[in-house]
Order: structure tokens, then C-alpha cells, then sequence
């Protein structure tokens, strides 16, 4: 039920969105949940994930859209060709991975799934495109480990 109260208001966003040209998505899932519930509890995993949402709005444009459903963000960017959606994926790793290293996350890993709308796609495309990037390579449980990735 909520999962689908989710996809009915990320599709609504679309929709409002997609008017403007290049309309991309970003489905970012944290893999916290395992250790960080274990060793803290659900409480501290949350505040993680609405934290990482928060800096997220703060860095986003103001037409930018940023929705959390469980251990899953997703970023709807209006006019941003996929091009800017790479960039901004790499923008989005960059800031993930800092927060997670200031609060003290070690071994969090992260998967971002990137789409842009085409000119036949509906809301429901864009979403199931963004989550099909997001899971593929049976990357999806892996993910991006913070010590992977080079600091700038």
C-alpha cells in the first residue's frame, strides 16, 4: 500500500514536471540498513536516510524534486538531458559520500539508478527505467562502498 501511495505521487511530480523538456530521475537507495540498524537500531537509520534527503533538497535547484520512501530517495531533475543527470548522479555521490564520512558511516554503500523521460514515455516509464538501472548488474546490493570512491 505505501509503496504504491509512493508511485502515485512521484508520478503526479512527473507529470507536473515532464511539461518542461528533459525531464530526468534519480532513484538513490543507501544500504545502511543492515549494520547501521543492528548496531544503533531503526531509530539512527532513519535520521541517517532524512538526513542524507535534507542535504540533498539544500543542494538541489529550486524546481528539483527529492522524495524518501524507506531506504530510497528519488530525485526528479525538470530540464536535465541525461547528460546533466550523469553529472548530477556524480554530484549526488560526492555529497553522499561526504555526509556519511562526517557522521561517522564507515561501511555504507550506495546505488544510484538514472533515467530521462522521452518524448512516448509516461511517469511509470521514467520509474521503472530508473529502477531497472538502479538494480542492474546485480548491483543492487553492493553498491558504491565510500572507500571506493576517490575524494576529489
Amino acid at each position: 500500500m505505501a509503496i504504491e501511495l509512493y508511485t502515485q505521487l512521484v508520478e503526479k511530480k512527473i507529470d507536473k514536471m515532464s511539461v518542461a523538456s528533459n525531464m530526468s530521475m534519480l532513484k538513490i537507495k543507501v544500504n545502511v540498513l543492515s549494520n547501521t540498524t543492528e548496531n544503533f537500531g531503526p531509530a539512527t537509520t532513519t535520521y541517517c536516510l532524512r538526513s542524507v534527503a535534507g542535504i540533498l533538497k539544500t543542494k538541489m535547484r529550486n524546481i528539483d524534486s527529492c522524495t524518501r520512501a524507506g531506504n530510497e530517495l528519488t530525485l526528479i531533475l525538470p530540464q536535465t538531458d541525461s547528460e546533466e543527470a550523469k553529472k548530477a548522479s556524480r554530484r549526488v555521490t560526492e555529497i553522499v559520500r561526504d555526509y556519511m564520512e562526517r557522521a561517522g558511516f564507515k561501511k555504507v554503500s550506495f546505488n544510484i539508478g538514472i533515467a530521462t523521460l522521452s518524448d512516448d514515455d509516461s511517469a511509470e516509464d521514467v520509474i521503472l527505467r530508473a529502477e531497472r538501472e538502479l538494480r542492474r548488474d546485480g548491483k543492487y546490493n553492493r553498491g558504491l562502498f565510500l572507500s571506493d570512491i576517490p575524494k576529489k
